[in-house]
Order: structure tokens, then C-alpha cells, then sequence
């Protein structure tokens, strides 16, 4: 076997001479054809065999080569054998007189222009990528091949310990490339089928031995359970491997695929790992790759859209999940079944934002069209299309769900009966409308502008409730405390206000800063509010008074991130000098200081307040007693670390990294619990509401659940492209995903429901005749009851 073959045009000798040499030294073995060809071979025979036999096939792109019928042959050769492709781009071409199956990949330049050296570490470094996998595919291409060639004769198919090898690599094949063709795919399949049947033959020897062996009681009904358990493992890695041939097939073979797997899981299930062989390990991935068969199953088809999907959100109760997406268009779904359950809402232009009202009655819409839409959210029948003159930035509906507020760049704010969709009041600015914020109780809607002001309105009547509440720039954000008392707004006038919402009276004089304020704040009882600004201080103020309630907690730098703890009385800030602190909230003193070695981007507190994690640039996140500032873990990661998030109980801190993991730690030990990998970068993590797992979202493109705290990957969905957003249902049961490749899935994920979710979205059980061809000598069962036995 050689490291790669290399197909070119012969007017491009010289450049693949140099090539040949230098990958030479590189201990690389090339096959080409001017020398690896002997004189009286069949020379098309013998070139199809160097590309049998190499991991990976170059191909030199010229204007000739292209062109080449030869050429040609030899890569229609290479993709029908699931070849690495490395197109090597030499002399320009149209880009589209290129054969699609080379410029679908990147190419490496090696033109005149460019450097030899710079472009050979770049071809090395494609070949060098997953070797061990690609070696792995070439030694079972070459055995397979060898086995269909000689009339698929058994004493050559895989046995004993390399056969487990082998389908331990298939289970990862959904990872990597290049993919396993349909003839390896088969060769598996028969030596699997083959040593099950073996396994029969051995049990049968062990039936006779126990009749012949009787007075040896439970030693030898403990040898029967060991060989029938034996059996269940080999047949269900037999079922696997079948059920991934029947669903590349499609159409009916779908269903049998899915069956099949189900099949496998139940034998899986069954065994008992711990006194298995060694094998049982293998039977574990094996059964990986049926939960994912399961899973990618297009019986039930992804939630599919015609763009990317942006963003998606369950239903109060979980029961239905909406997707939104850049076609324009936002679609309700059956979260257990994947049916489509409503009328898709659609609008023209991207929908910028959606909401399901508190009681999950309605969905509401919001669109660059200049149109928010309240529609029914178990039919899709459209309540109302409430019009705006321009685009709708946002929604919001009130706390009781009774009004429905939307927020336009058309300089209003309009709020919406949410039964009926008519419009209750219509609140005018002098510029673009960026805030909304309903009062606790739904009685008042406050708006923020550009226009320098906000206001507070009426819900049920329109009316102003009060002045408007004058800053002298931009009005950035409003925000209600949590009795509702007071209105806070934070302006790129660099100054926070409090306000009395009723009068529209200033509290006190305005709140400095100076820069602009980025965020407010009010602490959990309403009695504070905090600041802050780009001109690196936090301030805590009396929300009553509006009086400086501590002198300002000053940073070096400016402040991204502030966070009140649970129970108000301390103040968490991040900031980019390299700090984040703690301060005492009703004497303004700094009770902790905790360095990093660069930016601190956030801050959390743990659910009960006592510790506070940071998240840095400087590939560390650590965990601090919240009381004293005492580092209490330091957590080490291999890149920077732009978020942190508590588990639901405060015992592990997960971390996304940019180094393409996510971790779990002990919140308090800082040890590393588990590390979880992704072949990309992991940009969203979250955990289950139980807080059992931890689900990951990852630009290569699957999104992933993980066991708390062991770290074992649970289930995995697989999307065509990024995956952007992963949330859980409120319930658990579901997880939601949203993708650049134009879907949206909402899936079981707990290996234990898997089966029941297979037969809710099958329509039949497998025919007896399916049965005995892959069942052996099992007798008939139905593998969903809910479903029929098949007639006959």
C-alpha cells in the first residue's frame, strides 16, 4: 500500500517529478505511473490496483488534465472507492470545467505564483489528517476487494479479534472521512453473519454438553447464559451493521433499517456488559450506531426550511417547538412526532424574532416586512397581521400573556390585543423604537428611542401614562424593578435614571457616568440598581432615592459584565482589566479581588450564592469563594474560555472552550471532571433542567448530550452543516437544534425511549420474511407492539 497516488496530464511532468521527490523525502511512498507500471501489465488493471491501494488520491488540476480521458477514469475510479480526494490545483482552469467531485473540496495551490514550500506544508497537512482512519479504510478496501473477486469466498471474510476491530471503526465512520463504500459496508456485514452463525453452532454444542453434563447444575446453566449472551452480542452487531446497509438504500429499506436497529438495541440492552468479553465494550458502540441510525431517521422527516435556521423555542409546556428561519418563514412543530402541526407563518422578508405567549396558546412573529403576526399555535390559522410602516426589531408579551408588544424602526410601538391581534394602543417616538419592557403586573408598557426619551404607556388604552423621561442621547434599555415601583433606563448620554413609571418624575438627578451606560440592573428586592459603563466603574445606586447608595467600584478597564448574587447583597463585576471583583453592595467596599492573566469576560454565581465563576482569555476559568475572594479552583483550559454556566445544583461548572471542548468540573475542586470533544469549535453549552446532562452545540455539525459527570456521550444528532443553537425541552424529554443546514430537529435523546420513539413514527413491524433473513434462528416477535403483525 503506498501513501498516495498521483493522477496529472504528462505535460505537467516536471511539476510532478519535483512533487514526487519532495514527498520522497518526506517518507512518503507515491504511486505514479511512470515508474510503478511494468511494461507487459494490464495497464488499466493495474492502475485501478495503485488506487485500490493507496489512502490518498492527488489529482494535478491543469487545463490537459481535466481534459484527460484517462485522467477521468482514474478519479471516477477513486470517488466509486471512496478514495481521500487532494485536488492540487497547478495550472488555472474555468473553476467549472473542474469535475464537481474535486471542486467540491479546498484546493492546494501549487501554481507558479505560489510557494513550493508553504504549499507542500499544507498538502502534507491534508494528508497527515485522520492517517490512522484512512490507512484503516485502504487495508479494508484492499480485503474486501479481494474477497468480491474471488466469488465472496468465506475464508477470506474477517474473523475473531480484527472483525471487532473493524466494526468498532464503522461505528465512527459518521465522523470522519472518507466513508465506508457499499461493498466494505457488505464485507462487515458477511463476516458478521458468518461468525453469528458460528456463535449458533457454539451454543448448540453447549446445549448438548448441558444434557450430557446435567449433574453439573448451575456451573453449566451459568456456560448456557454466558453463550446466550454471547449470541444476543454478535447478532446484534450483525443487525447494526444491516440496519446501515437497509437505510442507505432508502424508501421501504428505511423502515426496515430503523427496525433493525431497534432490534439491536434490545439485544444490547439485554446483555450484561460486565461479564461479557472483551467484545462488550465494542457491542456498547455498536449500539451507538443504531441509537444514531434512530436518530437521523428520516421516517420522521428534520424540520426542514429552504435557509438557514436562526433561531427556535419550545412551547411553555414543551408540546410544540417553532423554528425561524432566514426563508422567511416560521414553522410550529409536534416535538414528539416531528409533524409539522400548523400553518407555516410566513412573512417577507427574515423573521427577526418569535414568542410563544405564557399559556402557549399563540406564537408571535416579528419581520423585517414590517409585520409582526399572532397566529394560533396548534393550527397555524393566522389571528392577526399587525403592520408596522417598517422593520419589527422585537416582541414581547405581557406577563399574564393577555397583550402582545412590538417594537419597530417605523418609530412606534403598538400594543396588540394577543386574543384577537387588534391593535389596543399605537405609542409614537421621534426616532426608532429599540426597548420594550411590560411592568410585572402587565399594566404599563415602557419604550426606549433614539429619540432620547422613554415613556410609559397604558397597556388597554394607549394613554401616556406619564412624561416622557428625557435623557439627552439615545435611550439604550429600560428595565421595570421587580415590584414594579421604579423605571430604569441606561442612555448613550452616560447616564443612568430612575424613574417613578407613573409620573415619569425623575427619582433624582441622573446617575453618571463617563460613557455610555452598556446595562442596568435592579437587585433581586428592587432596592438597588447597578451600572455599568466603558469608563471602568460599576455604581450601585439607591433605587428609592436615586442616591449613590456606595462610591464607585472602579476598574482598570471597562466593565462588560455585571451580576447582583441571589440574594442582593453583593455585587459581581468582570472587567477587562484582567479582574473580576466583588463588592459589598450597602458599603460599596471591595470584598474580593480575583486576577486572571488577561480580559475577564463574565461572571456567574452559583445557584446559592456562594461561589462566583469567571470565564478568561486567558484560557483559564476559575471559582471563587463569593464571601472572601479565595480562589477555591483553577481551571486550566487549552484555549480561551468565553463562558461559564453553573449546573442546576451548584456541584459542576461547565466551560465552552475555543479549543474545540467543553469541560465539566468540580465546582469546587477545580479538578476536571470530564472533557467532551468536538471536531470544531463548541460555541453553546447547556444543561438538562434535572442537570443529569449537559448538551453541546458545535460547528461540526452535530450537537451532542452528555452524561453528568461521568462525560459519556449519550446520544448525538447529526446535522449537513454548524449547528447553532441546542436547548432542552422544559420537561427534558426533548432536544432541540437548530442548523445552517436549513432544519431543525426536535428529538428524544434518552437511549431508554429511543425504541418507543422508532415504533410512534414507524408503520409496520418487520415481515416474517425479513425476520428469518436476518433474525437466524430467533422466533418471530413484534419488535413495536403498537404496531400490527404482519399476515402470513
Amino acid at each position: 500500500m503506498t501513501d498516495v497516488f498521483i493522477s496529472y496530464s504528462r505535460k505537467d511532468k516536471d511539476f510532478v517529478l519535483a512533487l514526487h521527490q519532495a514527498l520522497v523525502k518526506r517518507d512518503r511512498d507515491t504511486w505514479v505511473d511512470w515508474e510503478d507500471i511494468p511494461l507487459t501489465a494490464k495497464w488499466l488493471e493495474e492502475l485501478y490496483a495503485g488506487i485500490e491501494q493507496a489512502d490518498a488520491f492527488a489529482f494535478v488540476i491543469s487545463p490537459d488534465s481535466v481534459a484527460s480521458k484517462v485522467c477521468k477514469e482514474e478519479l471516477d475510479h477513486a470517488v466509486e472507492n471512496n478514495k481521500r480526494l487532494v485536488p492540487i490545483w497547478h495550472r488555472n482552469v474555468d473553476n467549472g470545467s473542474v469535475p464537481p467531485d474535486l471542486s467540491s473540496h479546498q484546493y492546494i495551490c501549487f501554481r507558479e505564483i505560489d510557494d513550493f514550500d508553504e504549499s507542500f506544508a499544507s498538502l502534507m497537512e491534508a494528508l497527515d489528517t485522520d492517517l490512522e482512519w484512512v490507512r484503516a479504510h485502504t487495508r479494508l478496501l484492499t480485503r474486501a476487494i479481494e474477497w468480491d473477486r474471488e466469488g465472496r469466498d468465506g475464508s477470506l471474510l474477517l474473523r475473531g479479534k480484527y472483525l471487532r476491530e473493524v466494526e468498532v471503526w464503522q461505528v465512527r465512520e459518521a465522523e470522519k472521512e472518507p466513508k465506508l463504500t457499499s461493498l466494505q459496508k457488505e464485507y462487515i456485514l458477511a463476516s458478521r453473519t458468518a461468525a453469528t452463525r458460528g456463535h449458533g453452532v457454539m451454543l448448540g454444542a453447549v446445549g448438548l454438553g448441558l444434557i450430557v453434563a446435567v449433574v453439573l447444575g448451575l456451573l453449566a446453566w451459568w456456560q448456557w447464559g454466558e453463550a446466550e449472551e454471547q449470541k444476543d452480542i454478535a447478532l446484534a452487531r450483525q443487525l447494526a451493521a444491516q440496519a446501515e446497509l437497509e437505510s442507505d438504500q432508502g424508501g421501504a429499506g428505511l423502515h426496515s433499517g430503523v427496525l433493525l436497529a431497534a432490534e439491536a438495541k434490545r439485544l444490547l440492552s439485554s446483555a450484561d456488559a460486565s461479564s461479557a468479553d472483551a467484545s462488550s465494550a465494542d457491542a456498547d458502540r455498536i449500539l451507538r450506531r443504531g441509537l444514531a441510525l434512530l436518530l437521523s431517521s428520516p421516517v420522521a422527516p428534520p424540520l426542514s426550511h429552504e435557509d438557514n435556521v436562526s433561531s427556535l423555542a419550545f412551547s411553555p409546556d414543551g408540546e410544540y417547538l417553532a423554528t425561524a428561519s432566514d426563508d422567511q418563514t416560521t414553522h410550529v412543530w409536534n416535538a414528539t412526532t416531528g409533524e409539522e402541526v400548523a400553518t407555516p407563518v410566513t412573512h417577507g422578508d427574515i423573521v427577526n424574532d418569535l414568542a410563544f405567549s405564557p399559556d402557549g396558546e399563540y406564537l408571535a412573529t416579528a419581520s423585517s416586512d414590517g409585520s409582526a403576526v399572532l397566529s394560533d399555535a396548534n393550527s397555524g390559522d393566522e389571528v392577526a397581521r399587525m403592520n408596522h410602516e417598517r422593520s419589527v426589531n422585537g416582541l414581547a408579551f405581557s406577563s399574564g400573556g393577555e397583550y402582545l408588544a412590538t417594537a419597530s424602526t417605523d418609530k412606534t410601538a403598538r400594543v396588540w390585543d394577543a386574543a384577537t391581534g387588534r391593535e389596543a394602543a399605537s405609542v409614537e417616538h421621534e426616532g426608532t423604537v429599540y426597548g420594550l419592557a411590560f411592568s410585572p403586573d402587565g399594566k404599563y408598557l415602557a419604550t426606549a428611542s433614539v429619540d432620547k426619551t422613554a415613556r410609559v404607556w397604558d397597556t388597554v388604552t394607549g394613554d401616556e401614562v406619564a412624561k416622557p423621561m428625557t435623557h439627552e442621547n439615545a435611550v439604550l434599555e429600560v428595565r421595570f424593578s421587580p415590584d414594579g415601583e421604579h423605571l430604569a433606563t441606561a442612555s448613550e448620554d452616560k447616564t443612568a435614571r430612575v424613574w417613578d413609571p407613573t409620573s415619569g418624575r425623575g427619582v433624582a438627578q441622573p446617575l453618571p457616568h463617563q460613557a455610555f451606560v452598556a446595562s442596568v440592573a435592579f437587585s433581586p428586592d428592587g432596592k438597588y440598581l447597578a451600572t455599568a459603563s466603558i469608563d471602568e466603574n460599576a455604581r450601585v445606586w439607591d433605587a428609592a432615592s436615586g442616591r449613590e447608595a456606595v462610591s464607585r467600584m472602579a476598574h482598570g478597564d471597562s466593565v462588560p459584565s455585571v451580576a447582583f448574587s441571589p440574594d442582593g447583597k453583593y455585587l459581581a463585576t468582570a472587567s477587562k482589566d484582567k479582574t473580576a471583583r466583588v463588592w459589598d453592595v450597602a458599603s460599596g467596599e471591595e470584598v474580593a479581588r480575583m486576577t486572571h492573566e488577561d480580559i475577564v469576560w463574565s461572571v456567574a454565581y452559583s445557584p446559592n450564592g456562594k461561589y462566583l465563576a469567571t470565564a478568561s482569555e486567558d484560557k483559564t476559568a476559575r471559582v471563587w469563594d463569593a464571601a472572601n475572594g479565595e480562589e477555591v479552583a483553577l481551571i486550566s483550559s487549552g484555549d480561551s474560555v468565553r463562558s461559564v454556566a453553573f449546573s442546576p445544583d451548584g456541584k459542576y461548572l461547565a466551560t465552552a472552550n475555543l479549543d474545540n471542548t467543553a469541560r465539566l468540573w468540580d465546582s469546587t475542586s477545580g479538578e476536571e471532571v470530564a472533557r467532551m470533544s468536538h471536531e470544531k469549535v463548541v460555541h453553546k453549552v447547556s444543561f438538562s433542567p434535572d442537570g443529569k446532562y449537559l448538551a453541546t452545540a458545535s460547528n461540526d455539525k452535530t450537537a451532542r448530550v452528555w452524561d453528568v459527570p461521568s462525560g459519556e456521550e449519550v446520544a448525538r444528532m447529526t446535522h449537513e452543516a454548524a449547528v447553532n443553537d441546542v436547548a432542552f425541552s422544559p420537561n427534558g424529554e426533548y432536544l432541540a437544534t437548530a442548523s445552517d443546514d436549513k432544519t431543525a430537529r426536535a428529538q428524544r435523546w434518552q437511549p431508554e425511549s429511543l425504541t418507543d420513539e422508532a415504533c410512534d413514527r414507524l408503520t409496520r413491524n418487520l415481515t416474517k420474511e425479513e425476520w428469518q433473513k436476518y433474525m437466524v434462528d430467533e422466533p418471530y416477535r413484534k419488535t413495536c407492539l403498537n404496531l400490527p403483525e404482519p399476515e402470513g
